[in-house]
């Protein structure tokens, strides 16, 4: 495999200016990690915090270093999940769908290995959804509410399926942001992927996102469905959707 090394926008511009400008300077930055390695067939996935002289315990970077991580199903190739990720968050950002941004993403084989680094920028000002309702117990402002259910009915409408969200990987913003500040984010994609259905999208990430949005009180859901819709009252057809995302999630429960 040829080697990779490409920078984005001015984050990019910053790791390049402190010397950051090679796999192997990325592959070696010291940080700190933020859980345990994740293990799969020989291979690992690494997450971690690293920052730039000057900067502040919110600014900074999260890396993803993987060496012969790769799908589950063998019929999804051999690729990185990193790389999969990779297109998927420069494809939400043409879409205009809030996500991380990107700094860097590098590539290489090594010694018969095939090793990756994916560099975002640390998303200052944002908590994820799981902490807010913790914090706000299970009563997150409306305007939380109309930004999140926005920015996924945007995701699937464009077919779009997260394939794994959870509330812990949905951020919203914490206080005002810029005039082009997204304030719903969500992060982890390396699942995501166009679906032939737009309700299929709707049904599998909003039956999952519904079953572990823990403590949030039934008229709240339905509140957020309306708004996911953009509607005051359900038809019978939108009725249906409901029952089914609902239907699922027991099952998936019991």
């Amino acid at each position: 495999m040829k080697p990779v090394f490409v920078t984005h926008g001015a984050a990019g511009s910053s790791l390049r200016a402190a010397g950051i400008a090679t796999f192997d300077a990325l592959w070696t930055w010291a940080g700190d990690a933020v859980d345990a390695p994740n293990r799969r067939g020989g291979g690992f996935s690494r997450v971690s915090r690293h920052r730039l002289p000057g900067e502040d315990d919110e600014g900074g970077f999260y890396l993803k270093r993987q060496q012969d991580y790769f799908p589950r199903h063998r019929l999804a190739g051999r690729e990185l999940l990193l790389w999969r990720e990779y297109r998927a968050l420069r494809r939400f950002e043409r879409l205009g769908i809030g996500c991380p941004s990107v700094a860097a993403v590098a590539m290489r084989t090594e010694g018969g290995h095939r090793q990756g680094v994916l560099a975002l920028v640390a998303l200052s000002g944002y908590e994820s959804l799981d902490a807010l309702l913790a914090r706000c117990g299970g009563r997150p402002p409306d305007a939380t509410v109309r930004a999140v259910a926005r920015c996924l009915r945007r995701m699937h409408r464009q077919r779009l399926l997260h394939g794994n969200l959870y509330p812990k990987h949905v951020y919203v913003r914490a206080g005002p942001g810029g005039a082009d500040d997204n304030p719903v984010r969500v992060i982890d994609l390396e699942d995501a992927r166009r679906v032939p259905l737009v309700r299929l999208a709707a049904v599998r990430d909003l039956e999952k996102l519904n079953r572990y949005c823990h403590g949030v009180s039934g008229f709240r859901r339905l509140r957020f469905f309306l708004r996911y819709l953009g509607v005051r009252r359900l038809d019978r057809r939108q009725r249906r959707l409901l029952r089914i995302i609902v239907a699922r999630g027991r099952r998936k429960s019991a």
